[in-house]
């Protein structure tokens, strides 16, 4: 579950986004990735429609919602490999969400026009994510790289919660 989400009577709306974790300030609204997934998934909310009765298009809201959660978990983790499985499950559904539009296209559950617009959306984000995971891979930078550069502040000594 993602406590950064919230829906109300279909409306797509966002908790607050800035945490307090492990002793740092964390401001998911300043970082361009989390942007990116959370346009893509705005646009799916606005063009799927909430049919309580067809499963397909519920099936393509929870992706979205779930690429959305696993961006934001992998930003508040506690390590660069909690990360790293995070953005990669982020990277899976980003690819489930292109070929279950390539199939609303195919059965024409959506309209071409509207199938084309997500699917730019979702070949943007894939390589934001791919280049994130292998920002963190590398060991370059830091898990929180926007942040200045503080004594003791290494993925180690996050988990064991030292200053």
């Amino acid at each position: 579950s993602c406590i950064f989400i919230a829906l109300k009577n279909g409306v797509f709306r966002y908790a607050d986004t800035k945490y307090l974790i492990m002793g740092d300030d964390v401001n998911l609204s300043g970082w361009r990735l989390w942007k990116e997934a959370r346009h893509l998934v705005q646009e799916i909310f606005r063009y799927i429609p909430d049919v309580k009765a067809n499963s397909v298009y519920i099936q393509m809201r929870r992706a979205a919602l779930q690429l959305l959660c696993s961006v934001s978990e992998s930003r508040l983790a506690a390590s660069r490999r909690q990360a790293i499985v995070l953005l990669d499950d982020a990277l899976q559904i980003c690819a489930e969400l292109r070929h279950m539009l390539r199939i609303y296209r195919c059965y024409r559950y959506i309209p071409n026009e509207v199938s084309r617009e997500l699917d730019v959306l979702c070949q943007k984000l894939y390589p934001a994510l791919e280049q994130e995971i292998q920002r963190l891979s590398m060991g370059f930078g830091r898990l929180y790289p926007e942040k200045p550069e503080e004594k003791g502040t290494e993925d180690s000594d996050l988990v064991k919660g030292k200053e």
